[in-house]
């Protein structure tokens, strides 16, 4: 659900920095800290 919100915001307004904290949210919801 949070990926999804992660893209609209990247569709938005794209930068290095959401990308980033996207990645981050999905490999912390993976499992890898």
């Amino acid at each position: 659900m949070s990926i999804v919100l992660s893209t609209r915001v990247q569709r938005i307004r794209p930068s290095p920095t959401v990308t980033m904290t996207a990645l981050a949210t999905e490999l912390v919801q993976q499992g890898k800290d």
